[in-house]
């Protein structure tokens, strides 16, 4: 078969597409996917590595689950580009010389997460991001109660996609499993910062994650917050588009703490005095030690019975699991979410409490020791985004370690055991976001 030469248009066409042929890798829609066969060679390919530096960077890997692939797409290798590809095979200097140019002109057109604003509105746009207004969150702060989720949003208080005006991120702490915070005490904090740095009651945003993003359901949610928001009962689930939403936002948030746009709120404080001082109720079945400081809010319980078999079953872990038969043989009735034990001798001791009330799991944990409270915190301050650094409750976060500004010391400080992620699965996104919001690829 005797192949006829490429008209002068074909020829265009595919200098063209060769010059162009890396931009497959950084278009954000593409996902990436690495087939798990003979990884030693394949890695060790210099083109391929060219297009595996690019879609860690730029995109996500479909199996970046995948443990076979966690020496080769480890972003603390990735952030190094040069000193990758001097490690890989390619089939001639030219080879060489050519992908390492194409990569360069690629990377030119890859701007920093910080600096790029085509990026931010099109992932503000994908995820319908509700923007707050913050007139509206002052209404909500003076009313008090829990805050609404994203789906039980007044209509008219909120800007979709981007705000008009300036745009907030609070970086905060939940302080229970179905709400961050029931007793509206961070929205007065946040109220109170927001008037500091004269924020337009109606032209500015603010992102607030139960507010911003879709939440899921709950099952026994209190009362409270259907009666403070006029929400439908029972809680609807999101829906898929919803669902995809928020996954997508999961890998992409974290822009909003880098871009240089973006006016990043740290609110490090946990409102346990606030939110289960008031006769919250609380499952006594799982308890876990809040170290020898006797709590500032709650009730005592005085039980030998309890305090015995809290301090044997803790010696090896700080908390503790019981039976329900287990836990009626103690006769403790009507356990409240703020109630505590003190148990060991008098020089050895701790206090224990709850871990579950009417609002879910209760975290006690403070801000600097919370997986994506530190991410947060962690990329907001490398980008300089923090407005509110000179806060005495921010600079207590700011103290307690040297922040990391290398992906391989984000990498040690999240390899840590004080700081913890409640779901453990979001170590691996919080890593590759530093590693995105933060590095600037050069070869």
């Amino acid at each position: 078969m005797i192949r006829r030469p490429n008209s002068q248009d074909e020829h265009s066409a595919s200098i063209i597409a060769k010059d162009g042929s890396l931009r497959i890798h950084i278009f954000y829609r593409v996902r990436a996917l690495v087939l798990p066969f003979k990884l030693e060679s394949l890695f060790q390919s210099g083109r391929t590595m060219v297009f595996v530096i690019l879609s860690a960077y730029c995109q996500r890997f479909v199996n970046a689950k995948d443990k076979s692939l966690d020496k080769w797409l480890d972003p603390r290798t990735l952030s190094d580009p040069r000193k990758l590809l001097e490690e890989c095979h390619f089939d001639s200097a030219a080879e060489r010389e050519y992908f390492h140019s194409l990569l360069r002109r690629t990377l030119r057109d890859v701007k920093p997460i910080g600096l790029d604003r085509r990026g931010f509105e099109i992932i503000c746009y994908e995820v319908q991001l509700r923007w707050v207004k913050v007139g509206y969150i002052k209404t909500l702060a003076s009313r008090g109660g829990p805050f609404p989720r994203q789906q039980d949003l007044n209509p008219d208080g909120f800007h979709l996609g981007l705000p008009p005006g300036r745009t907030f991120s609070l970086s905060h702490g939940w302080v229970s499993e179905k709400h961050p915070g029931p007793s509206g005490a961070k929205l007065l904090r946040l109220v109170e910062q927001l008037k500091s740095l004269g924020a337009d009651d109606e032209r500015d945003g603010v992102f607030l994650d139960y507010c911003s993003l879709p939440q899921k359901s709950f099952d026994h949610i209190p009362e409270a917050y259907f009666q403070a928001n006029n929400a439908q009962e029972p809680m609807q689930d999101r829906t898929p588009t919803e669902r995809w939403q928020f996954g997508f936002a999961m890998w992409e948030m974290t822009r909003l703490y880098a871009f240089s746009e973006c006016e990043v709120i740290v609110d490090p404080v946990i409102d346990l005095t606030e939110d289960f001082s008031a006769g919250e109720s609380a499952s006594g079945l799982e308890w876990a030690s809040v170290g020898m400081t006797r709590p500032s809010c709650g009730r005592e319980i005085f039980n030998e019975a309890l305090a015995k078999a809290l301090e044997d079953r803790t010696k090896a872990s700080p908390e503790a699991t019981f039976t329900p038969e287990e836990w009626r043989g103690f006769g403790i009735e009507n356990l409240q979410a703020a109630d505590f034990v003190k148990s060991g001798g008098v020089s050895v001791f701790a206090y224990f409490q709850p871990m579950f009330g009417d609002w879910g799991f209760i975290n006690r944990r403070p801000y600097g020791e919370r997986g994506w409270c530190c991410a947060e915190f962690s990329v907001a301050l490398k980008n300089n985004r923090i407005v509110n650094l000179h806060d005495p409750h921010v600079q207590q976060v700011l103290d307690m370690r040297r922040w990391p500004s290398t992906v391989r010391q984000y990498a040690a400080m999240m390899d840590d055991d004080a700081v913890r992620f409640t779901n453990k699965g979001d170590l691996a996104a919080v890593l590759y976001n530093f590693y995105k919001m933060t590095a600037r690829l050069q070869v």
